[in-house]
């Protein structure tokens, strides 16, 4: 096998709490905890590299989801990047593709 293209899907958990700014003396309690969310926030990253050099990563924005018109734009993204980085990987027999969904 002359080359391996991965392309890595990783859930990236996007949380910022809100902290209380008020000081606190020490007899003083805390009236309220903050509870986490039901449905965490998330960003949606996506790499795709070969065995010895990142070709394309994208993040995608809060609140969109990826369909399948965009993940072909995007796969078309990395083999013009790929023909510019290395033309003899893009050339050779072809391109193997491996999903890892982390």
């Amino acid at each position: 096998m002359k080359q391996l293209n991965v392309i890595c899907t990783f859930l990236v958990l996007y949380d910022t709490p809100k902290r209380s700014d008020h000081w606190l003396s020490l007899q003083d309690t805390v009236s309220h905890c903050s509870r986490s969310l039901l449905h965490p926030r998330k960003i949606i990253d996506r790499i795709w590299w070969t065995g010895h050099q990142e070709v394309h990563y994208k993040m995608t924005p809060r609140d969109q989801t990826v369909i399948a018109d965009q993940y072909s734009q995007q796969l078309e993204h990395v083999q013009q990047t790929l023909q510019k980085k290395d033309p003899a990987m893009a050339n050779s027999q072809g391109v193997l593709l491996f999903h890892d969904k982390g």
